[in-house]
């Protein structure tokens, strides 16, 4: 009779040990399915915040330029003047000099033209973190700094 109590005993120790192992597997599947759902979330979260950097950056340009643009036609109406703007760009921004007269500020998506009708002195240059520009009319001449 001792040797059946002890089968049975026995019987229930690997139906106990089975139960752990199945708990066990269940924890590490839950465990991957989180990771899976983590990164997907992380990679989205990633895409969005690129795309909204981008559209920042491009407004800044925009609004850039178009300060740049203003001070010119403003300052063709003074003898002399000094001007300052302050730039911050999220991506690299290149100035590039098309003739005596315009220049070209551009990113990695949009381009703008600036015109003037005095000589403009600006050296192709780009620019990948927070600058001011010196805009200055000396003898209806405009020369461009970045400091």
């Amino acid at each position: 009779m001792k040797l059946k109590i002890f089968k049975y005993k026995f019987i229930n120790l690997k139906k106990i040990k089975t139960n752990k192992a199945q708990i066990s597997l269940e924890y590490m599947l839950i465990f991957t399915a989180l990771l899976v759902i983590f990164g997907t979330i992380l990679l989205t979260a990633t895409n969005i915040y690129n795309k909204n950097l981008n559209i920042m950056d491009n407004q800044e340009l925009k609004n850039t330029s178009e300060n740049i643009q203003k001070i010119i036609n403003f300052q063709e109406l003074q003898v002399s003047s000094i001007y300052n703007i302050k730039i911050n760009p999220q991506n690299c921004w290149k100035f590039t000099k098309i003739n005596n007269n315009s220049f070209y500020v551009e990113n990695q998506k949009k381009i703008y033209e600036i015109n003037s009708n005095y000589k403009i002195n600006i050296s192709n240059i780009e620019i990948c973190s927070k600058k001011i520009i010196d805009i200055q009319l000396k003898e209806k001449q405009f020369d461009f700094k970045f400091n």
